[in-house]
């Protein structure tokens, strides 16, 4: 995380920090198998489209990296947290995005009125996100060094997940539209 030097710190996360994101998003995909599929999924077998998995990586992966920096700034250079509180709102921004972008990249449909996904999805999603923030507004999150978030950060956090989902919906939208005009399938 040098590349925070220039915002006056570098408050990386933890490795126990890593492993409890990780074992919590894992833990919450394993409802993927339960999840409903778009009808014309069903109806023919698609074969995997390595350059269309391409290009999807090319677009999407950077707008997460820039919610990561816009997360930095605002939480370092912005709202001035401590490293325990910083890490805190990492940890609950970096879970969020992550576990709840499923929705989107689900299907090519609007998410939830289009498509809708299974119940266990969002249960198992929906309380990953949850655990997130628990932990970090406990003492048990101080095992993993956390501190507890000023209620400013947490709402910064929710807006940021918010408009992180919006912006991944209309790229998702305009992705679809440019690859249909140009004939690409995926």
């Amino acid at each position: 995380m040098d590349i925070l030097a220039p915002l006056g710190g570098s408050p990386e996360k933890l490795p126990i920090q890593i492993l409890l994101n990780n074992f919590i998003y894992d833990a919450s995909q394993l409802s993927i198998p339960s999840d409903n599929v778009d009808p014309e999924y069903l109806k023919k077998p698609k074969h995997w489209n390595i350059k269309f998995i391409k290009k999807y990586m090319l677009v999407f992966g950077p707008i997460s990296s820039l919610f990561d920096f816009l997360t930095f700034y605002i939480l370092f250079s912005v709202l001035h947290l401590s490293n325990g509180a910083f890490q805190a709102g990492w940890f609950i921004e970096s879970l969020a995005t992550q576990t709840l972008v499923i929705y989107i990249i689900r299907t090519q449909k609007l998410p939830f009125i289009q498509s809708k996904p299974s119940k266990l999805l969002i249960a198992t999603t929906l309380g990953a996100v949850g655990l997130s923030v628990i932990l970090t507004f406990n003492g048990f999150g101080s095992f993993f060094g956390f501190e507890p978030l000023p209620l400013i950060a947490l709402f910064s956090i929710f807006l940021l997940v918010i408009i992180y989902l919006l912006m991944t919906e209309l790229v998702k939208q305009q992705f679809y539209k440019r690859l249909n005009r140009d004939g690409l399938k995926s």
